[in-house]
């Protein structure tokens, strides 16, 4: 069978057994199964102006592959999948969420189908905003942190109204970026404006018109708002902006509304903007360098072991760098040293020039410290 007809069937086991809520789009040049952003504003946290994938279906040069991000975030549903595929007696040719297949035969397809069928919309956006309280929950117990000491700086697919909760019940400042559907750039009305009646519990809209509670949602901690009267919507001059339904214009509202937006006021003061300044350079300046300087794009051994030794290295060297410069910088600071490693033999020399050369090692080319050059030792 060619490849358009390994494709299309494993695209009907995939169709046929989709939770509801998930649509089919082309996302990365493939077929994506996606999250749209009607029901997850936020979207995918590489690019919020996408949505969130679930599965991608797609014919590479050398195979076909099907992406599946819930395997990739849960290693529950990992491992059921990779027992599931060894019971069905092919062999799985597998990265973290890449399956690789040449044809059709290779694939049990009741698998791709189930594995499809295990994520609902709702557990799968409950797992993904699940992850920043176990981020910080690994924070806490690497640093020793206390709470009242932590300030949580992340980029705008963090901040979205379950992140902001925690934060608040955990006691702890969240600068987080707002998660934006990005409505006003795409023309429509945000629900920023439509004013809030606590009194009547209901929504103003920048008509004029009212949304009541039309429905609870208490495991999503919502409230659905939805116009009065549709004929409002159907001859309202706004209607371009606002809605295209013919039920008119509902709002989703989530019932702790104001911490949310106390929080994202936090998040939006001039502190909140520098932690996530200050982030950006310190963090992600260290990710860059060290991809660009210390090889970390590539990895130099097979097997998740071997990397994270290679990815602990590298970041036991960026530290030493950063202990070096604060302990010998500038040509004053260089020729007081120098002095000093003459006085006993250079043996200050050679220690800081046997921590230079371990950094160059990993490296892969040399590098002068503080205006000195030192020689390799043998063996490296």
């Amino acid at each position: 069978m060619d490849r358009r007809g390994a494709i299309g069937a494993v695209r009907e086991a995939i169709l046929t057994n989709q939770p509801k809520g998930y649509e089919e789009c082309m996302n990365y040049g493939m077929i994506g199964y996606v999250v749209p952003h009607r029901l997850y504003p936020a979207g995918y946290h590489c690019d919020p102006k996408l949505p969130l994938p679930l599965a991608c279906l797609g014919s590479q040069k050398n195979h076909m592959a099907i992406h599946l991000m819930n395997v990739y975030g849960d290693p529950a549903t990992e491992k059921w999948f990779r027992k599931a595929w060894q019971a069905s007696g092919k062999k799985l040719d597998m990265g973290k969420a890449c399956v690789r297949f040449k044809k059709l035969e290779d694939v049990p397809l009741d698998v791709i189908g189930q594995v499809i069928a295990r994520t609902p919309v709702k557990n799968y956006i409950a797992a993904i905003e699940k992850r920043l309280p176990a981020l910080y929950e690994q924070h806490c117990g690497t640093t020793g942190l206390k709470r009242a000491q932590v300030t949580l700086a992340g980029d705008h697919h963090y901040g979205t109204a379950t992140n902001y909760i925690f934060c608040a019940q955990q006691g702890l400042r969240a600068h987080l970026g707002q998660v934006s559907a990005n409505l006003e750039e795409r023309g429509k009305l945000p629900l920023s404006q439509f004013a809030y009646e606590a009194e009547a519990d209901r929504l103003r809209c920048p008509a004029g018109h009212y949304l009541v509670c039309h429905q609870n949602r208490p495991e999503e901690q919502l409230k659905v708002y939805l116009i009065e009267d549709p004929l409002a919507c159907a001859h309202c001059a706004l209607r371009e902006q606002c809605t295209q339904s013919k039920r008119g214009r509902s709002v989703q509202r989530h019932v702790q509304a104001a911490l949310v937006e106390a929080s994202r006021a936090e998040a939006n003061s001039p502190a909140g903007r520098y932690s996530r300044q200050r982030r950006q350079h310190v963090m992600e300046g260290s990710f860059a360098d060290a991809g660009n300087n210390h090889g970390a794009k590539k990895a130099r051994w097979r097997g998740l072991w071997r990397q994270k030794i290679q990815s602990w290295l590298i970041a036991a060297v960026q530290n030493l760098r950063i202990l070096l410069r604060h302990q010998v910088t500038g040509p004053v600071q260089a020729a007081a040293a120098a002095r000093a490693g003459a006085a006993d033999r250079g043996g200050i020399l050679r220690a800081v020039g046997r921590r230079v050369c371990f950094r160059v090692f990993l490296g892969g080319s040399w590098l002068a410290f503080a205006g000195l050059n030192p020689r390799p030792p043998s063996g490296l």
